[in-house]
């Protein structure tokens, strides 16, 4: 078995889980068919921490109370804000995090940084016909484009397309944008 950290980090409140995956399982990840068995989670107040390492730690202390080994080989985060090189100044904290410095800091084999909307386009994927609800009837292929939009720090979008043997997924950030006004 093997163990994944995730966590969700915004500027109002950070949410990190700690799961477990048949390690044959991994190698299909890619494919949305893994069973993922909670381990622990917890809900921190991001402004309450000075940087995001303190935070992940007390997180293991508190896991360790209630699973016999926390040991993730592999973490990933979404974050609300642009993702550059696997690394990110937080849009509404002053953390600037490096998927490097957090693999040793944290003693995490591989850390990897998303954008949160990102994440939220790879989680709509898992929905299942009754989680959704329909706006309005089409005929949508399986193969058409998505998107995801939502409110928030800024005005979250991604959008996705499926492949052959992925599907990736592409955020954005519109509402952070900064354009001029017309000068019609």
């Amino acid at each position: 078995m093997a163990q994944l950290l995730s966590g969700d980090i915004g500027g109002t409140k950070t949410i990190l889980r700690l799961a477990q995956v048949n390690d044959e399982e991994v190698q299909r990840y890619a494919s949305h068919e893994v069973e993922i068995e909670t381990l622990f989670d917890a809900r921190y107040p991001s402004g309450d921490y000075p940087e995001f390492v303190p935070m992940v730690n007390e997180f293991f202390a508190a896991a360790a109370q209630q699973v016999p080994q926390v040991k993730p080989i592999s973490a990933c985060f979404a974050i609300a804000g642009p993702i550059v090189n696997n690394t990110s100044q937080l849009t509404n904290l002053s953390w600037f995090l490096r998927g490097e410095f957090l693999s040793g800091a944290l003693g995490i084999e591989n850390v990897q940084l998303i954008n949160d909307f990102e994440a939220i386009g790879y989680g709509v994927l898992g929905l299942q016909p009754e989680d959704i609800y329909e706006l309005q009837a089409g005929n949508p292929s399986n193969t058409s484009p998505m998107a995801v939009l939502g409110a928030g720090t800024g005005l979250g979008q991604g959008f996705y397309y499926r492949q052959a043997m992925s599907t990736p997924c592409f955020p954005q950030k519109g509402g952070m944008w900064t354009l001029p006004p017309s000068q019609s």
